[in-house]
């Protein structure tokens, strides 16, 4: 990467650059679920008052605006990495419960209780091992028991450029 300075003769020398960006949860999710059978693009929810989790950067979404009904969701998310990243950390919340995948691999960062969805239950998982450079896939399957169907996360890459 070349940085130029303003009305210099001289370029800036960098050796490396940090570099960290998100993928979270929003309406650019593709979603397959009982509204959505062949897929389409997540809806942002209105999540009840027992989910309070929070993740900056995120929204709530399922494949409805408000999903009162017993049902699964299937979410994907492609996203493009340009070097070998140094740090990967997914924060994730649900209700009721997920399962995590990224490339195809169990991320081993799943909840099967709804406390996922309080605030200070988010679970924080280093996925690091998983993420490749290129192009990779965050596949997420939700489930709800009862009640509002809501899924929130964001996987937060860091990278060194030089």
């Amino acid at each position: 990467m070349l940085f130029l300075i303003h009305n210099s003769q001289a370029c800036l020398s960098v050796n490396s650059i940090d570099f960290t960006f998100y993928i979270a949860s929003d309406n650019n999710d593709w979603v397959v679920g009982r509204t959505l059978i062949s897929g389409g693009s997540a809806v942002s929810t209105t999540n009840h008052e027992d989910c309070t989790a929070k993740i900056p950067g995120a929204i709530w979404i399922w494949d409805s605006i408000l999903e009162t009904e017993p049902c699964s969701a299937l979410f994907s998310k492609h996203f493009f990495v340009p070097v070998i990243p140094y740090s990967a950390t997914l924060y994730i919340s649900s209700d009721d419960s997920h399962i995590v995948t990224i490339n195809g691999i169990h991320a081993n960062c799943d909840s099967f209780t709804s406390l996922s969805c309080r605030i200070g239950y988010e679970i924080i998982c280093d996925v690091l091992n998983l993420i490749n450079p290129g192009l990779n896939l965050l596949e997420i399957y939700a489930n709800t028991i009862a009640g509002p169907a809501s899924l929130l996360y964001k996987l937060e890459i860091k990278s060194k450029i030089s």
